[in-house]
């Protein structure tokens, strides 16, 4: 069969032969569904009636959107990730009077390395925590007025005050310090840069790590680290348990060692049950 779409001779349109293949049907149904998904509109097609019929039968609402439809809304979503890329570059700017200090009111210091100038305005925004800090009695009175934030060291709040100004980071800083910054985020309620952090330290989870990241998640409170690093935990107790890292581990965090004995536990009881069985 000449496919109308693929075939050589596609630009030739000779009717009754203007078809398709097997392979660009189920490229175009696909694309459309994507397209329907991605709009939050129902989805003509179930995973269920393709498994049960192989049948090239394009439904009614497929058939009056078509491929013409998919096309708009590719060429929609191109302008619009435009749009975002020049929006990106506009707020470059803020990046810009943070490096280099313009009309900066506050200075930041870690517990290294000397402070760095920044805006009051743009870190009250991103945080509730300096907003209330700004709005003390003592911080208005002072210009500029110097915060020294404890937990972070040098470079750790250098990635800090670039991801309030850009709502980014380039992978590597990510990847180096996500832990600090996870207990920044947490401690000066900055949601995005937690969700951020959370994902990075996710793709790293191993059996090498995992009682460290159960130890962070307690201190951040952060339930989705926790419920993962205890999963990797208990599945390979064997290996973690008689390293040398979980005796240090039990005796700085008791409540969670109990945590862990009990998972255990029951993870063995339901092995033995489903032998039983």
């Amino acid at each position: 069969m000449d496919c109308c779409l693929c075939s050589s001779v596609a630009g030739v349109f000779r009717l009754p032969r203007n078809s398709i293949c097997s392979s660009c049907y189920e490229g175009a149904r696909s694309m459309i569904a994507f397209m329907e998904k991605m709009d939050g509109e129902p989805n003509p097609i179930s995973a269920d009636d393709h498994q049960k019929s192989r049948k090239i039968d394009i439904t009614e609402e497929l058939r009056s959107k078509g491929l013409s439809y998919a096309y708009r809304k590719l060429m929609e979503w191109k302008q619009r990730d435009q749009g975002l890329i020049e929006r990106v570059s506009f707020l470059g700017g803020l990046v810009d009077a943070f490096k280099e200090g313009l009309h900066a009111d506050v200075q930041i210091k870690a517990t290294d390395g000397p402070a760095r100038l920044a805006h009051r305005a743009v870190l009250a925004a991103r945080s509730p925590i300096f907003k209330a800090m700004f709005e003390a009695d003592e911080c208005k009175a002072s210009s500029p007025y110097t915060i020294t934030l404890p937990e972070l060291k040098s470079e750790e709040l250098d990635c800090l005050l670039e991801f309030l100004y850009s709502g980014s980071l380039p992978k590597d800083q990510l990847a180096n310090h996500a832990h600090a910054l996870l207990i920044a985020a947490d401690k000066y309620e900055v949601q995005y840069l937690a969700r951020c952090c959370e994902a990075q330290i996710l793709q790293t989870l191993s059996t090498s790590n995992a009682l460290e990241i159960l130890e962070l998640s307690s201190l951040c409170m952060n339930e989705t680290l926790k419920s993962m690093s205890m999963k990797t935990i208990v599945k390979h107790r064997e290996e973690i348990v008689f390293s040398e890292g979980y005796c240090g581990f039990v005796m700085r965090n008791a409540f969670l060692a109990v945590e862990l004995t009990r998972a255990m536990f029951m993870e063995v009881n339901g092995q033995q049950d489903s032998l039983k069985a």
